[in-house]
């Protein structure tokens, strides 16, 4: 069986939070059976993972796919690719454009 390796827990959030946020929070916690940092995180990583599939991720009918992926298939001039690989990317990566 695998070993799995837990990362040491080091960083701190602080909230500020109405005392009935706080009671909500600490009764669905216990109804979770879960503690309510570990209630707290799980929700904030959900909600994460949720915004950057929404920024990433992206559903289609067949009519608007076809239209993309004849967008896709029709080369840009290579100045626009140029323009758009200097841009910064929204998502934290970077582009170089190598000739």
């Amino acid at each position: 069986m695998p070993t799995q390796t837990t990362a040491t827990k080091s960083s701190r959030i602080n909230l500020r939070l109405t005392p009935a946020q706080e009671e909500k929070l600490r009764y669905v916690a216990a109804f979770s059976q879960t503690s309510l940092s570990d209630f707290v995180l799980a929700s904030a990583l959900d909600r994460a993972d949720r915004a950057l599939a929404d920024q990433t991720e992206f559903t289609a009918d067949d009519d608007a796919f076809d239209h993309l992926l004849e967008a896709l298939d029709t080369p840009l001039p290579t100045t626009r690719i140029r323009a758009l690989a200097s841009r910064p990317s929204p998502v934290g990566s970077t582009l170089t454009w190598t000739h």
